[in-house]
């Protein structure tokens, strides 16, 4: 159950870090543009990064904690990994854009060092929180006094 929370969790960091980007990029039009617009952004990022954190975080995580090196450095360097290779495999390949009301037009993503830098530290970002989810343990509730 926790591990299933905790990839979640790294999926849903990643959704909301990639709305937060393309509202800061577009940052007047941003606030104009339709709730179903950042929405769709939102399911599209958080579908994607959760295949990714099946495919390749999960496989990584497991092979970590059999080799008992699971801990905040070994999720962080994951994520960043798995970040940096989405990027790689959506890097000058044409991406749908959806502009109002209804047209879409494919743009290549040129821009590889902002590429790398920002999908890379959204892997980041998404392997902490996936390894903060995964540690974190309830405190131990003490035990009511017995009344005698």
């Amino acid at each position: 159950m926790r591990l299933l929370l905790a990839l979640l969790s790294s999926a849903l960091t990643a959704a909301v870090l990639q709305v937060i980007d393309d509202m800061a990029e577009n940052f007047p039009q941003s606030l104009t543009r339709s709730f179903d617009n950042q929405f769709s952004t939102f399911m599209l990022f958080f579908v994607l990064a959760g295949i990714l954190a099946n495919i390749l975080g999960l496989p990584a995580f497991l092979i970590a904690r059999r080799l008992k090196m699971a801990n905040t450095w070994t999720s962080a360097l994951a994520g960043l990994a798995i970040g940096c290779v989405f990027a790689h495999l959506f890097l000058n390949r044409p991406v749908m854009v959806f502009e109002a009301p209804l047209t879409s037009h494919a743009e290549p993503l040129t821009d590889t060092l902002w590429t790398y830098l920002m999908f890379g530290g959204t892997g980041l970002a998404s392997g902490l929180v996936f390894w903060f989810v995964w540690s974190f343990k309830r405190p131990k509730t003490a035990r009511a006094p017995e009344i005698i």
